[in-house]
């Protein structure tokens, strides 16, 4: 997916080169991937009436912007802004772009069925860690994956050796010492 998402990134700055001074803040978002989809070139976006720029921000957002006018200015200034490739050029460049995007997009719903098929996993087994703040059910499941039955250790400082957050202890004669499993 990363891999991915900096090609298409970097077809997009050919593309659109101030689309990074754009609206979007992921560039993968939906209405974002929509956006780069939709238009061939920045002369496409420089040349909408702003108002059915705005009707295309609504649709392609789902009506979640709270300022959809803003939305599409700051997408025609970005895109006055940007250097314009030649057609020969940005024919091939939306070409790689659009099977970027289809990759992405298949990604991107492969994992959310592997997110739902370990939430549901996740359900079935007995467990506290999705309490703590910090650990969702991804991570969870990882913890409970990595240490296996808990059963298997004696105590809660054996645990804790295991998963290198104890010290060791180093004994000889009456000198204790100690060294991090740390490093």
């Amino acid at each position: 997916m990363t891999r991915e998402t900096n090609v298409l990134l970097t077809n997009l700055f050919l593309k659109f080169s101030s689309y990074s001074s754009g609206p979007f803040g992921k560039k993968t978002s939906a209405t974002s991937l929509a956006v780069i989809q939709e238009f061939a070139s920045v002369e496409d976006i420089v040349n909408m009436s702003i108002e059915d720029l705005i009707a295309f921000v609504v649709e392609s957002g789902k009506n979640r912007f709270d300022h959809p006018q803003e939305v599409a200015q700051a997408l025609q200034k970005a895109a006055r802004s940007s250097y314009r490739l030649p057609k020969a050029m940005a024919d091939a460049v939306n070409l790689a772009m659009a099977s970027n995007i289809r990759i992405i997009r298949s990604l991107q719903e492969q994992a959310n069925s592997l997110k739902k098929a370990i939430e549901e996993h996740l359900a079935t087994i007995p467990q506290t860690l999705t309490s703590v703040p910090g650990i969702a059910t991804i991570f969870a499941a990882g913890l409970i994956s990595e240490i296996g039955d808990i059963q298997r250790f004696p105590n809660q400082m054996s645990l804790a050796k295991y998963a290198g957050l104890a010290w060791t202890e180093n004994q000889s004669g009456d000198f204790k010492g100690v060294e991090s499993l740390l490093f």
